[in-house]
This record gives structure tokens, C-alpha cells and sequence, in this order.
């Protein structure tokens, strides 16, 4: 959006202070070539399918006919507003290159033309998605179902997936987390285990539990029915066709293990976290690399989650023993950083996605927080830059000021 901005701003000064007679045909021809297509589109837009395939799947005829009539609807009107816009422009234009009218009066139309047209697309949006009212924006885009009145009632730190056709569907994060959706930006070991863990089990489902109970998977929605002794009915939505579920397997937001186990790579990580044998409440995978000395421990202590943002997480760990605890975060080493009572430590890349760092006996404040230096002097460039800008734009004036003074 900026570069159009720019781009407008460019094509106006050209039709302003550098257009010729030569030019004229040019332009106009340009803003002709523009009415003609506006004008062949609001001829055969009837023609248009308005619908997609995936669309035909899952409406009837009626609805589908409905939903045709609507969008054809919306564009005729857009097609007709755009059509008006681009004649009055092609007219301001044509009569400043003829000298008819002057410089300022131009200028100033083409800008009321602008603020024009933005002024009728806010206006559409604000009335199709209502920004200003939370509550009607909650009504109309976020409905309160059975599943999402649960979602929404319920405060801790756990996670809820959704398996089946709508696991890229970020719906449910406007009222609880997700493990699952749709990122552009995820990291490649998120995407490893989606491929390669979620539906490898050695199961008849093939739905891989640990990696669900190692990722916090609290709440389980499927588009049908599950009977597992570990899951509990919760809510059901008639209309999404959606069951709700609860998984009482699901592990907490961290917890100690009792065994560090060592893998070649992480290919071997990731294919044993599909075994029967691997179990993520007990045992740590992390690879033979991985500075990690001791691999026993009792798994005994206590831990409590005080504070948990995307940036930072405290929590309170006590133990008798030296103990090995396993966060329930997505690994990230460039920026994240763990401290136990102000004493920075290591964290380890475990179970190919998650965090672990080492705990000696005792009771401790262990923090994570997320602080990486190029955002610290990002920030301090920016302050720079802003600052040298705004001398170049009071520089100037402040000696002129003095000029006039000397005067």
C-alpha cells in the first residue's frame, strides 16, 4: 500500500510539471484503456461464478445460488462506484492538460476524489465487520457456540488442538490457544513433527497421544467421535458438527523426568517419538551432541507456574534432588534466555520441538524470557535515525530564522 502511495504521488508530479503535448495521447490513452476494461467488466461480471469448488462441497443449491446473488450484488455496486471515480478523474485530467483548469484546483480535486473513495470502502468495511463495537464484531465473526463457551470460560495455561479438516483453522485462538492452525511463519520443527508425528502412530488411529499430552493438548475437537477412557465429553456443536473433548493425559505447562535419553539425530528423535515405548511424562529426548552429563533422575518436586506471556514465563521449582525439567514451548535459541535465581543457564532442544534445562537441589525462581540483542539495538538505530531526521527537517528552518534576523 505504501509503494501505490508513492507510486500516485510520482504519476501525479509527472502530469503536473514534466507532461508535453507528447504526452497527452499517452495519458489519456491510459486512463481510456482504464474505462474501457472497468466497462467491459461491468458488461460480462453476470457471466462470473461468484463460487469456488470448494464451496459447491459444502452448500446446497440454494445456498450457493444465494451466496451468487450476494457477490454479484457487491460487485455491481463497486464496479459502478469505480466507473464514476474514473470518469471524473479522466475529466479533471483532460482539462488540466488542456489548460483548463489550474494547478491548485487539480491538485485539490484529485485529493477530494482520494478521500472519496477511501471514505466509501471504510464505510463498507466498518459496516460488514463493525471494528468500533467489540461485542457485535464478537457476534457476527467470533459466534459463541457450545465448544467456543467452553473454550472461553475456561482460564489456565493448557492448549486445544483440532484434528481433521479444519486443524489449519486459527478460529478457536481468538478464545483459547492452539497447537494447531495456520502460521506462515512457523518454524521448521513444527513443521517436522505435523508430518512426520501427529498421525505416525503405531496405533489404529494413527493420532500420535504423547505428542498431543507433551504439547499441553488440554482440549481435543474432532469432527466425530472418540472413545478413549483419557477423553471426556465436554461440548458439542450441531451446527460445525464439532465434539469437544477433554484430555485428562494432557501434561502441565512444565514437569520433571526421570530419564535423559541420548539419539544420534534428529531423524532418530523424531521417528522414536512414534514408538509405543517413548512416554514424554518420564523421559527427555535430546541428542548424543547435547552437553546434558547426568541422564538419571528421581523426577520428584514441586513446580508452579507465576507468570506466562509470549515473552516471558516464571516459575517456582523445588526439589530435594538434582532434576531435569522439560518446558512445554516451542524451542527457539536465538533470543530465549533461562535463569535460575538470576544464574543463567542452558537450555536444551528436547523431544526435537520443546525446552529442558538442568535444575539442582533446592527451591528456585526459574525464568525464561525472550530478549535478543538485535531487537535492543534495532531500537537504538531507530531512535538514531529518528533523531537525524528530525535535525534535517529543523536544521533548516532554524537558519533561515537566523538568516532573517542578521537581515
Amino acid at each position: 500500500f505504501p509503494i501505490i502511495l508513492i507510486l500516485s504521488g510520482y504519476g501525479l508530479k509527472a502530469i503536473i510539471i514534466n507532461s508535453t503535448d507528447k504526452d497527452k495521447k499517452i495519458i489519456l490513452s491510459v486512463f481510456g484503456t482504464g474505462l474501457a476494461t472497468i466497462v467491459l467488466v461491468l458488461l460480462t461480471y453476470s457471466s462470473f461464478s461468484f463460487t469456488s469448488t470448494n464451496e459447491a462441497g459444502q452448500y446446497d443449491a440454494n445456498t450457493l445460488n444465494l451466496l451468487k446473488e450476494v457477490r454479484q450484488e457487491l460487485l455491481a455496486v463497486d464496479i459502478k462506484n469505480l466507473l464514476i471515480i474514473m470518469l471524473i478523474a479522466t475529466g479533471m485530467v483532460t482539462a488540466f492538460l488542456f489548460r483548463k483548469i489550474k494547478v491548485s484546483l487539480f491538485v485539490v480535486s484529485i485529493l477530494l476524489l482520494s478521500a472519496i473513495e477511501l471514505f466509501m470502502i471504510s464505510k463498507k468495511a466498518y459496516s460488514i465487520i463493525p471494528l468500533n463495537n467489540t461485542e457485535q464484531l464478537e457476534n457476527s465473526v467470533f459466534k459463541q457456540t457450545p465448544i467456543n463457551k467452553v473454550l472461553s470460560s475456561t482460564k489456565d495455561d493448557m492448549r486445544a488442538i483440532v484434528l481433521g479438516r479444519d486443524f489449519t483453522s486459527n478460529n478457536y485462538a481468538y478464545f483459547y490457544p492452539l497447537i494447531s492452525g495456520y502460521s506462515a511463519i512457523k518454524l521448521q520443527i513444527i513443521q517436522d513433527v505435523i508430518e512426520h508425528n501427529l498421525y505416525a502412530a503405531q496405533s489404529a488411529d494413527k493420532i500420535n497421544w504423547n505428542i498431543i499430552n507433551m504439547l499441553s493438548g488440554k482440549f481435543i475437537i474432532v469432527p466425530a467421535q472418540l472413545n478413549y477412557p483419557f477423553l471426556t465429553f465436554t461440548a458439542k456443536d450441531d451446527e460445525k458438527k464439532e465434539v469437544l473433548y477433554t484430555n485428562s493425559n494432557a501434561l502441565p505447562k512444565a514437569w520433571f523426568v526421570k530419564d535423559v535419553k541420548k539419539m544420534k539425530s534428529s531423524e532418530d528423535i523424531v521417528l522414536f517419538m512414534n514408538n509405543s515405548e517413548f512416554k514424554p511424562d518420564s523421559v527427555a529426548l535430546v541428542l548424543e551432541s547435547d552437553s546434558v552429563e547426568k541422564t538419571n533422575y528421581d523426577g520428584r518436586g514441586n513446580i508452579k507456574l507465576v507468570d506466562h506471556n509470549p515473552n516471558f514465563i516464571e516459575l517456582e521449582v523445588q526439589s530435594e534432588n538434582q532434576q531435569f525439567l522439560v518446558l512445554s514451548e516451542i524451542y527457539y535459541p536465538k533470543g530465549w534466555i533461562a535463569k535460575l535465581d538470576d544464574k543463567e543457564l542452558k537450555i536444551h532442544q528436547v523431544n526435537h520441538i520443546l525446552r529442558g534445562v538442568e535444575i539442582p537441589a533446592g527451591k528456585y525462581k526459574l525464568t525464561f524470557e525472550f530478549a535478543p540483542p538485535t531487537y535492543y539495538s534495532s531500537l537504538t538505530y531507530l531512535w538514531i535515525g529518528n533523531i537525524l531526521i528530525l535535525g534535517l527537517i529543523l536544521i533548516p528552518g532554524i537558519l533561515m530564522l537566523m538568516k532573517k534576523k542578521k537581515v
